[in-house]
């Protein structure tokens, strides 16, 4: 993904559940750029019920869908923490470093790593999607 890839994402607003170009949430908005850039498929996973969420995450972790990395490369789902519930966006190495993701109540957004903690998000897993 290019950089001019990315930047035509940015704007796109926030849908609840969302998984096109009409709107997107941030697992659908990843979900979405996984495939169409980099030609990797993560599962679909209920909006709400944070149970069956974590159930489908720990069997991707041991099934080897994904597994966590130290050092993003680009292209890496970035799981953002700090708030009652997960987020996530994908790394992308532009400028520095950031992350391309579907905020709820704002659309989608560039966010350079260094301004991450001023949004909330206090710890970040980077993940290798096989």
């Amino acid at each position: 993904m290019t950089k001019d890839e990315a930047i035509q994402y940015i704007g796109i607003r926030y849908v609840e559940g969302g998984e096109s170009l009409d709107g997107f949430n941030c697992w659908g908005f990843l979900r979405f750029i996984l495939a169409k850039h980099f030609n990797k498929t993560l599962p679909a996973v209920p909006i709400g019920d944070a149970h069956r969420t974590r159930e489908i995450h720990e069997n991707a972790l041991q099934c080897g869908l994904y597994q966590p990395v130290g050092k993003p490369e680009h292209g890496d789902a970035a799981l953002l923490r700090g708030g009652e519930s997960p987020h996530v966006g994908i790394y992308l190495d532009f400028d520095g470093g950031g992350i391309l993701h579907s905020l709820e109540g704002v659309g989608v957004v560039w966010t350079p790593i260094k301004q991450l903690r001023m949004l909330g998000f206090s710890r970040i897993i980077y993940y290798k999607v096989n």
